[in-house]
């Protein structure tokens, strides 16, 4: 009985989500959703309400904005195999412009500092994903929340396909083919690279237009561009 109710709030979630994404405009809640994002002159932008690039916010700031309504965010260095790892933080079970879905808060850090953090981890477990969670002491989230952020990820709960991606963020500069299932669409001018994936769930991410290589280099160095895509324009 607990299977099928959570089953069911689980469907009524993404049916909402999906809702929002079609009908548009600003969700009921009055926050921003994914795909209103401000640019600046100096290269920065706004997403969910958070500042990216020159003047960024905090990881104080995304505590506030967006743990105060829904919980406090998860902090905690991620690894993946054979890698040093990057301080994250996050909510499962994120509402961000009454769409819900995973938000992870990206902190830049150098390696050494990512090595320090690891090395005082309260925890430290296995993922699925065959990577380690490093569970941080207390003290060191709070000295954390005054470093700036340097980019988001959301991965919404409802699927998306290319009508709906088309009608929130326009076309996108270049479509990048990672797979037979798998597309990146680049959005450079909102720093913007969201990968369609037609067997498994969206991701959004996020950075500062002027960073936007962070994101577009590693996909540019392997696979070939969709033809046709390449110029054009980005949506703003």
């Amino acid at each position: 009985m607990k299977r099928t109710v959570a089953l069911v709030t689980l469907a009524a979630l993404a049916l909402s989500a999906l809702v929002v994404w079609l009908g548009g405009g600003r969700a009921p809640d009055g926050n921003a959703p994914p795909w209103q994002v401000r640019t600046f002159d100096d290269g920065g932008s706004e997403v969910m309400g958070l500042r990216l690039g020159p003047r960024a916010s905090t990881l104080g700031d995304a505590q506030q904005q967006l743990g105060g309504r829904q919980g406090e965010l998860q902090v905690a260095v991620i690894a993946s195999a054979g890698e040093p790892g990057a301080l994250e933080a996050y909510q499962d079970n994120a509402s961000v412009g009454g769409i819900t879905g995973k938000l992870i808060v990206n902190v830049a850090l150098d390696a050494a500092e990512i090595e320090r953090l690891k090395r005082l981890a309260v925890k430290s477990e296995p993922l699925e994903s065959g990577g380690r969670r490093y569970n941080l002491p207390v003290t060191e989230r709070t000295a954390l929340l005054s470093r700036p952020i340097a980019g988001l990820t959301f991965i919404p709960s409802a699927q998306l396909d290319e009508a709906m991606v088309s009608q929130r963020f326009g076309r996108p500069a270049r479509r990048i083919r990672g797979n037979d299932h798998l597309e990146y669409w680049l959005y450079p001018g909102i720093g913007l690279s969201l990968a369609l994936d037609t067997r498994g769930r969206e991701v959004l991410q996020y950075v500062a237009p002027r960073s936007f290589s962070q994101l577009s280099g590693p996909l540019l160095a392997a696979p070939v561009a969709t033809p046709g895509m390449q110029n054009a324009p980005a949506a703003r």
